[in-house]
């Protein structure tokens, strides 16, 4: 898994290094795809009951790392303005939430399927 999380992170700097700034600001079709892109990339490996509760987070923290890092990046070859770090950054709110979500849920259910049921 750690493999899969390594090629999220350098596919998601290069997206942020040479895609992103090319977007037009208003087209929400981008950031959707790339949000259920990465979603759908990560969720397989959460339905392992053997990853810690903070896992989710952590992915969160370098998806984040990887778009700002890939937009800072291509800063220094193309002029990037405060409204694409904006929509990255709600870009990555909306990710934290459906993605954190996915993962609770998956870990809920996971449990709730291994729990002996208790009828009487």
């Amino acid at each position: 898994m750690k493999k899969i999380r390594l090629v999220i992170f350098i596919g998601t700097f290069l997206v942020a290094l040479f895609w992103i700034p090319h977007w037009p600001l208003d087209d929400d079709m981008n950031v959707m795809f790339l949000t259920l892109g990465i979603l759908a990339l990560l969720f397989p490996t959460y339905l392992h009951n053997a990853w810690k509760p903070v896992q989710s987070l952590l992915d969160t923290v370098m998806i984040g790392a990887a778009l700002f890092a890939g937009l800072m990046t291509a800063n220094l070859y193309t002029p990037i303005t405060a409204a694409y770090y904006s929509t990255t950054w709600t870009t990555l709110l909306t990710f934290a939430v459906f993605h954190n979500g996915a993962f609770f849920l998956s870990r809920f259910w996971n449990k709730r399927d291994i729990r002996p049921s208790q009828k009487r």
